[in-house]
């Protein structure tokens, strides 16, 4: 699993990563990340531990979202046949936006999309939920 926490009035961080196995330690990756939505001046957005994050609305429908892997995202909860889901790169820009179908589990592939942390935005009825994601191998 991994968490991602930016404090309340944090717009950017940096991630690093070391992987170790039978063979020894591997080389350290940094990743730099900036978070687009408080960047562009739009609360709310939460943090994510293992792939998932949930937003209240006071007793409302809520959400939860996740990736599994490089393959797919999975929305589950009841969504209206007018919802729309955005995804967006770590620099905020639009990567996709997809049809949402009511009912209490959407699947978007993410096949093409390239490994990194993502935000996701479902608009439903006008409500919004969003979401942090890593789309990892």
């Amino acid at each position: 699993a991994v968490t991602l926490d930016f404090a309340a009035d944090a717009t950017a961080g940096t991630l690093s990563v070391r992987g170790h196995n039978a063979c020894g330690d591997g080389t350290v990756r940094t990743l730099n990340l900036t978070d687009p939505l408080k960047s562009a001046n739009i609360g709310g957005l939460n943090t994510i531990s293992g792939g998932s994050n949930i937003n209240s609305f006071n007793n409302e429908k809520v959400l939860n979202a996740y990736a599994i892997r490089h393959i797919e995202i999975r929305i589950v909860g009841e969504v209206s046949n007018t919802a729309v889901a955005t995804l967006y790169d770590i620099q905020g820009r639009v990567v996709l936006v997809e049809k949402l179908s009511e009912g209490s589990l959407n699947v978007i592939p993410t096949t093409n999309i390239k490994m990194g942390v993502y935000f996701l935005s479902v608009k439903d009825t006008g409500k919004l939920q969003r979401f942090k994601l890593v789309i990892m191998e």
